[in-house]
């Protein structure tokens, strides 16, 4: 079961991450520099270096939290489906908390780092 929800989770998130990184053409490989050309010649100025670190701040922490949701909805799967004893039901509980302490850990990232990013 553990191996078809890790299939499950790496599927997912792999549509997930094309289709909303997909919405920007001029993103670049990294984000906001334009053509991945000017990345392979190195020409880049001191002006997108904060650009290619917001955008792999919202990719990384993006990840983060679509994990956290997952796993948020897997430990209510555990306590539906298999809380048949007081453990079981107890384990799911855990899963939904580290869940939930998760999202929060990586809402909170994105927060700190767009407000010193948006001050540069």
């Amino acid at each position: 079961m553990k191996h078809a929800f890790y299939i499950f989770t790496a599927l997912i998130t792999s549509f997930l991450s094309e289709h909303v990184f997909a919405e920007d053409k001029n993103a670049g490989i990294l984000g906001g520099i334009g053509d991945s050309n000017r990345l392979r010649n190195g020409d880049i100025n001191f002006n997108d270096i904060p650009r290619m670190i917001t955008y792999a701040t919202k990719f990384i922490l993006g990840f983060a939290a679509t994990i956290a949701v997952i796993m948020i909805i897997y430990g209510a799967f555990q306590m539906a489906l298999f809380g048949l004893t007081s453990q079981e039901k107890k384990k799911g509980a855990e899963t939904i908390t580290h869940g939930i302490i998760g999202f929060v850990i990586a809402v909170s990232s994105w927060f700190i780092v767009n407000m010193i990013m948006s001050n540069l």
